[in-house]
Protein backbone atom coordinates (compact mmCIF):
# COMPACT_ATOMS: atom_id res chain seq x y z
CA UNK A 1 0.00 0.00 0.00
CA UNK A 2 1.00 3.46 -0.52
CA UNK A 3 1.14 5.55 2.54
CA UNK A 4 0.34 9.35 1.45
CA UNK A 5 1.35 12.11 4.46
CA UNK A 6 -0.92 15.17 4.56
CA UNK A 7 -0.19 18.15 6.99
CA UNK A 8 1.37 15.37 9.27
CA UNK A 9 -1.75 12.63 8.90
CA UNK A 10 -0.55 9.12 7.17
CA UNK A 11 -3.68 8.56 4.39
CA UNK A 12 -3.02 4.70 3.20
CA UNK A 13 -4.27 4.09 -0.42
CA UNK A 14 -3.91 0.62 -1.95
CA UNK A 15 -1.60 0.81 -4.66
CA UNK A 16 -4.08 -0.41 -7.71
CA UNK A 17 -6.31 2.23 -6.78
CA UNK A 18 -3.71 4.98 -7.32
CA UNK A 19 -2.47 3.81 -10.52
CA UNK A 20 -5.76 3.99 -11.38
CA UNK A 21 -6.35 7.21 -10.57
CA UNK A 22 -2.64 8.20 -12.09
CA UNK A 23 -3.89 6.09 -14.94
CA UNK A 24 -7.04 8.36 -15.65
CA UNK A 25 -5.92 11.88 -14.60
CA UNK A 26 -2.13 11.77 -16.72
CA UNK A 27 -3.47 9.70 -19.42
CA UNK A 28 -5.33 12.20 -21.70
CA UNK A 29 -2.29 15.37 -21.08
CA UNK A 30 0.60 13.12 -22.10
CA UNK A 31 2.47 13.45 -25.04
CA UNK A 32 3.47 10.31 -26.06
CA UNK A 33 6.09 11.56 -28.72
CA UNK A 34 7.73 13.71 -26.52
CA UNK A 35 7.86 11.07 -23.75
CA UNK A 36 9.60 8.61 -26.73
CA UNK A 37 12.36 11.55 -27.44
CA UNK A 38 13.19 12.03 -24.19
CA UNK A 39 13.44 8.31 -23.08
CA UNK A 40 15.55 8.14 -26.34
CA UNK A 41 18.16 10.92 -25.60
CA UNK A 42 18.50 10.47 -21.76
CA UNK A 43 17.51 6.70 -21.22
CA UNK A 44 19.27 4.41 -23.46
CA UNK A 45 22.46 5.78 -22.64
CA UNK A 46 22.74 3.15 -20.25
CA UNK A 47 20.02 0.62 -21.10
CA UNK A 48 18.17 -0.38 -24.05
CA UNK A 49 14.55 -0.68 -23.84
CA UNK A 50 15.04 -4.96 -23.12
CA UNK A 51 15.24 -4.20 -19.42
CA UNK A 52 11.18 -3.21 -20.22
CA UNK A 53 10.30 -7.14 -21.08
CA UNK A 54 13.07 -9.25 -18.98
CA UNK A 55 11.21 -11.82 -17.31
CA UNK A 56 12.40 -10.54 -13.67
CA UNK A 57 10.83 -7.28 -14.36
CA UNK A 58 10.73 -5.43 -11.12
CA UNK A 59 7.88 -2.84 -11.94
CA UNK A 60 4.43 -4.07 -13.37
CA UNK A 61 2.10 -1.00 -12.15
CA UNK A 62 1.84 2.46 -13.88
CA UNK A 63 2.71 3.73 -10.50
CA UNK A 64 5.60 1.33 -10.55
CA UNK A 65 6.69 2.99 -13.53
CA UNK A 66 6.55 6.51 -12.73
CA UNK A 67 8.51 6.16 -9.49
CA UNK A 68 11.20 4.39 -11.30
CA UNK A 69 11.28 7.51 -14.05
CA UNK A 70 11.13 10.27 -10.85
CA UNK A 71 14.14 7.70 -9.18
CA UNK A 72 16.37 7.93 -12.38
CA UNK A 73 15.32 11.32 -13.51
CA UNK A 74 16.21 12.39 -10.15
CA UNK A 75 19.86 10.62 -9.74
CA UNK A 76 20.79 12.26 -13.54
CA UNK A 77 20.07 15.22 -12.37
CA UNK A 78 17.65 15.53 -15.20
CA UNK A 79 15.41 18.04 -13.76
CA UNK A 80 12.73 17.13 -15.61
CA UNK A 81 9.04 19.39 -15.19
CA UNK A 82 6.00 17.09 -13.96
CA UNK A 83 4.99 17.27 -17.22
CA UNK A 84 7.84 15.56 -19.08
CA UNK A 85 7.97 13.02 -16.17
CA UNK A 86 4.20 12.41 -17.10
CA UNK A 87 4.77 11.91 -20.80
CA UNK A 88 8.30 9.78 -20.25
CA UNK A 89 5.62 7.41 -17.41
CA UNK A 90 2.85 7.37 -19.98
CA UNK A 91 5.26 6.41 -23.42
CA UNK A 92 6.99 3.97 -21.44
CA UNK A 93 3.93 1.85 -19.45
CA UNK A 94 1.62 2.27 -22.69
CA UNK A 95 4.69 0.81 -25.07
CA UNK A 96 6.27 -1.44 -22.89
CA UNK A 97 3.82 -2.39 -19.86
Amino acid sequence: MSIKVIKGRHYMLPAILYDLLMNWVWADSADLERGRLLYENHCLICHDSQVHIRNNQKVHTLGGVSREVIRWSEELKLTWRASEINDVTQYLYRTFY
